[in-house]
């Protein structure tokens, strides 16, 4: 949900089901910040649902207990068993000394890296002085079975034991010679 809409759920809805609950500009930011990651909708479903079958209800909402509620509702941030590295700062005249930030667990929003990243490197200038440089992390490359020696062993054995080519012919010649069909 928007901003606007996440504003709106924190009055219509939060402040509905906890009707006692007067919360500060800073709750309320606190709040918006959650919901973004949720769909309207669903999310006002899963809260009534759970009210409705709740055999306590606390005088005021607490994020970590929504966000219980609200998982796997509609966008929802999918949890990570270990950190993402998200980007790194490094000194213009040290590029090999990287102080890397990461998320606490949480897929970040990657629209928002690119901001935050900014005003960490202008914090981080105001700090310590000189040139600071935004670094991105590397890809990670996870082993899917379509690369390295083990891939181009399969795909030699198949082709080898397909119907008569001239890539066929060529690996079987290569083959004989003791050459590297790869070039």
């Amino acid at each position: 949900m928007t901003k606007e809409q996440a504003t709106q759920f924190v009055r219509d809805v939060l402040q509905q089901l906890w009707d006692k609950w007067q919360p500060s500009d800073f709750q309320i930011n606190v709040w918006i910040a959650l919901l973004c990651h949720y769909d309207y909708d669903e999310s006002e479903a899963a809260l009534r649902r759970w009210y409705a079958h709740a055999d306590k209800v606390t005088m005021k909402p607490f994020p970590g207990q929504v966000r219980k509620i609200l998982v796997g509702v509609g966008g929802a941030p999918q949890q990570n068993t270990e950190p993402c590295k998200v980007y790194g700062l490094a000194r213009g005249d040290k590029p090999d000394t990287v102080t890397w930030f990461y998320t606490n667990g949480y897929s970040p929003n990657w629209q928002r890296v690119g901001d935050v990243a900014e005003r960490g490197r202008k914090r981080f200038e105001e700090l310590y002085g000189g040139s600071w440089v935004i670094i991105r992390p590397p890809e990670e490359v996870h082993d899917d079975g379509l690369r390295g020696e083990a891939a181009l062993h399969n795909a030699e054995a198949l082709i080898i034991a397909g119907p008569d080519t001239p890539g066929r012919r060529f690996l079987i010649r290569a083959k004989r010679l003791g050459e590297s069909a790869v070039l």
